[in-house]
């Protein structure tokens, strides 16, 4: 079967929809990823703020065909390309499947798809935590999606087959944009070749940064930006840390912005500073070394990395509020604990400090490998990936 992937960005530094689907299917398929030569704005907080582009024209990826289209005009995130419909015709495929729909990107895809009844399934990803958070671009961001936003997800998901949000909240969100719609709640999935329990990796990674073995470790693991306040963090594992000389906190994603550097003033200022490891924004190649020697981590954003770090067996610790909260429901809920952030007003419930000393009594190396068994059964690639396909196309 020939699948193509339309998609503003195809960038293998990020384990998104796109890429994760597109590495799993090109197994039996004869996958096309059809998008921009544009690096996802998502890595400039790793430093890469001048999103250098990777060259116009058609190129392989392991076994996926990648065709990376001229752009007319990009926008902030948003992307307006060209030959899209050309590159369709061309391939004349069995599938489509849109990434973004409130994407200029996928506009050309749905013409397509009307005119030769080609089937296509929608992804969307949209969340709350995406984007600004106050201030005029809030408000510009609100009236992007009430109007363009709505546009496009009216004129995509209307026509397919299928429409799939990553959260019960973009769920929502689509939902109240586009009425006709009625998506499918499927969460972003691990790369299961990439992320997985390793013992060699979890000794040599304590080594590299001078933790004992019998050191039990809180981390966060992602992009130190300021919406995720490390300094919450911080300040729950010095209450917790104390006199306890096994206790270790692992801080990575930081980069050369004035709020890594402050995180940085933070961490080196803590009483317990000598137990604390301060590590650079890492290369997709080392993350799951780094989440194999960790014992729980803490996620206040949604992020496809809580899956890949439950992929490693590691205890995730997640705001009840987040976007990313259902990923514990039902038989999942032995994959991590719940806190109370106190972002939205709240007061009662489970305090992140009180969730890293509850977290602390499931650090046992047998729950690690059962947590890791039950990951790979709920959002490994091979249990989330064939659940985009329509039921036609499903064996």
């Amino acid at each position: 079967m020939r699948i193509a992937i339309v998609s503003a960005y195809f960038d293998e530094s990020l384990d998104y929809f796109e890429t994760t689907a597109a590495h799993w299917l090109a197994r039996h398929n004869d996958v096309h990823v059809i998008t921009s030569p544009f690096r996802s704005q998502t890595l400039t907080d790793a430093n890469h703020s001048n999103l250098q582009a990777f060259p116009e024209g058609v190129d392989k990826s392991g076994d996926i065909t990648v065709h990376r289209l001229p752009v007319s005009l990009r926008q902030g995130q948003r992307v307006i390309p060209q030959h899209v419909a050309t590159t369709l015709r061309g391939l004349a495929p069995d599938l489509i499947i849109q990434i973004v729909p409130t994407q200029f990107f996928s506009l050309p895809a749905t013409r397509y798809s009307r005119k030769t009844g080609t089937p296509v399934v929608v992804i969307s990803g949209e969340n709350r935590q995406q984007g600004p958070q106050v201030g005029l671009k809030l408000v510009l961001k609100k009236a992007y999606h009430q109007t363009v936003a709505r546009y496009i997800l009216r004129r995509t998901t209307t026509h397919a087959d299928r429409v799939i949000s990553t959260t019960p909240e973009t769920a929502e969100f689509v939902k109240a944009l586009s009425p006709r719609s009625d998506p499918e709640v499927i969460p972003l999935p691990f790369r299961a070749e990439r992320y997985f329990p390793s013992e060699s990796m979890r000794r040599a990674w304590r080594t590299r940064l001078g933790i004992p073995d019998d050191g039990c470790v809180s981390a966060f693991i992602g992009r130190v930006v300021q919406n995720k306040r490390i300094e919450d963090i911080l300040q729950a594992w010095n209450s917790v840390s104390g006199n306890n000389k096994s206790h270790y906190l692992v801080i990575s994603g930081l980069g050369a912005d004035p709020y890594s550097q402050h995180v940085r003033s933070l961490a080196q200022g803590a009483l317990n500073a000598h137990r604390i490891r301060l590590v650079d924004f890492l290369p997709n190649d080392d993350v799951n070394g780094l989440l194999n020697a960790v014992d729980m981590s803490i996620w206040p954003a949604v992020s496809v990395g809580i899956q890949q770090a439950m992929a490693s067996g590691c205890l995730v610790l997640l705001p009840a509020n987040s976007p990313g909260s259902f990923l514990l429901n039902g038989q999942a809920h032995d994959l991590g604990l719940l806190y109370n952030d106190n972002s939205d007003g709240a007061r009662q419930g489970t305090s992140l400090t009180s969730a890293v000393i509850r977290g602390k009594t499931l650090m046992h190396p047998g729950l690690r490998r059962t947590r890791a068994d039950l990951a790979s059964a709920l959002y490994s690639d091979s249990a989330i990936v064939p659940r985009l396909l329509p039921p036609t196309f499903q064996k």
